[in-house]
């Protein structure tokens, strides 16, 4: 039985917390494993346990709504520059197939939109990319044609 909770055991607890096997953190940390397990049964080891559980839940919480507010305060300017992304320019940049078939996906992926929608704008996605590769095709065949006339 524990009597205080060492700044070991609460090393264990974060790396159980962080998902780590009884086989890893016993191995890195030169315990046994059987020592391990009898110590994730101790009374004042789970008491710390779950205390540390409900502080990272209670972080997570206030972390998340954070974000969730830098986000929308954001979302309008991610939106303008999705589309003009999708568009094919970025403030006179030009934006590369690959990238403006990404944020076209990513628009549908954020607007909750489902397989049908989907899966006509990946048949889409095929015919641009198609059409792309026969214009650089093209364009490649008239550059070999003036080549060869000069």
């Amino acid at each position: 039985m524990l009597t205080k909770i060492t700044p070991r055991h609460k090393e264990i607890i974060r790396r159980i917390l962080c998902g780590d096997s009884v086989e890893d953190i016993a191995l890195s940390m030169g315990m046994s494993q059987h020592y391990l397990r009898a110590l994730k049964r101790d009374p004042l080891f789970q008491n710390e346990l779950t205390e540390m559980e409900r502080e990272i839940s209670e972080r997570f919480i206030e972390e998340r709504a954070s974000a969730r507010e830098k986000l929308k305060a954001a979302e309008g300017e991610a939106a303008d520059l999705c589309i003009q992304a999708v568009r094919g320019d970025i403030d006179g940049t030009p934006v590369p197939m690959q990238l403006r078939l990404k944020s076209a996906w990513d628009i549908l992926d954020r607007t909750d939109n489902k397989a049908p929608e989907k899966k006509l704008v990946m048949r889409v996605d095929q015919l641009i990319i198609e059409a792309y590769k026969k214009r650089m095709k093209k364009e490649g065949e008239e550059e070999k044609e003036d080549e060869s006339d000069s």
